[in-house]
């Protein structure tokens, strides 16, 4: 599987970033550790001071109501045992 940074990263805190709260959990810095692409820091990274509760409703409400973002299921469980043979293959060289 592609491991690379993700390409949104939408950030919900009540704390603010100045005051220290959230250092190393910007975009910026995600990116330094690979979770997020250059991409996501420049064009794509958004940082709301919320509580989640009250945002998560909303948030869960816009991805499910666009069918643009809906992809099909990749059913790994199904590959169990592909991936177990090949983990073996590279245990047993």
């Amino acid at each position: 599987m592609e491991a690379r940074g993700f390409d949104y990263d939408a950030q919900i805190c009540v704390d603010v970033v100045d005051n220290g709260a959230l250092s190393s959990c910007t975009a910026g810095e995600g990116h330094t550790w690979g979770k997020t692409s250059a991409e996501c820091v420049e064009r794509s990274s958004a940082y709301l001071r919320s509580d989640v509760t009250v945002v998560a409703p909303f948030l869960a409400a816009a991805i499910l109501a666009d069918p643009a973002l809906y992809r099909e299921p990749r059913r790994y469980v199904r590959r169990l045992a592909e991936a177990e043979t090949a983990l073996d293959a590279l245990w047993r060289r």
